[in-house]
This record gives structure tokens, sequence and C-alpha cells, in this order.
């Protein structure tokens, strides 16, 4: 999930893991899923995270240094 500096207080606001893998939803309609997340010490390749659309190269470094700042270090 990108987060969404913007959004609503929904827990997008602000990167602080990494979901494990993709989560679907094809129910069209909001669900709740179980996923793995990875939330400190991890090193992640840059290229598989998935960024806010919107986002520029700034708000995506922006992110990337949010991370490590929980000990998650995109390479």
């Amino acid at each position: 999930v990108p987060h969404d500096a913007d959004g609503t207080d929904n827990g997008t606001r602000a990167p602080v893991a990494v979901l494990y893998a993709a989560v679907t939803n094809d129910t069209g309609s909001p669900a709740d899923f179980t996923g793995t997340i990875i939330a400190r010490d991890a090193e992640v390749r840059s290229a598989s995270l998935t960024y806010d659309p919107a986002g520029d190269a700034a708000a995506n470094a922006a992110d990337r240094a949010a991370l490590a700042a929980f000990g998650i270090v995109s390479r």
C-alpha cells in the first residue's frame, strides 16, 4: 500500500513498513486481509517498492528515508 501523505488518517500517511507480498481484494468492497510485513532491520530492493503514483523522485527519496529510520534500507 503506497503511503498517502495527504490522505485521511487511515494508516497510510507515513511509510513505516513494507508489505512482503501483494494482497488482492477481489470482493469489490472494503475487507480486512492478513499479510506479512517487514517492520525493521532489513534490506529491501528499491525497484520492488511501490510508490505513490502522484509522487516525484524527491517524494520517493523521502519515503525511503522514512523507512530507513525504522531500519529498512533500500538498495
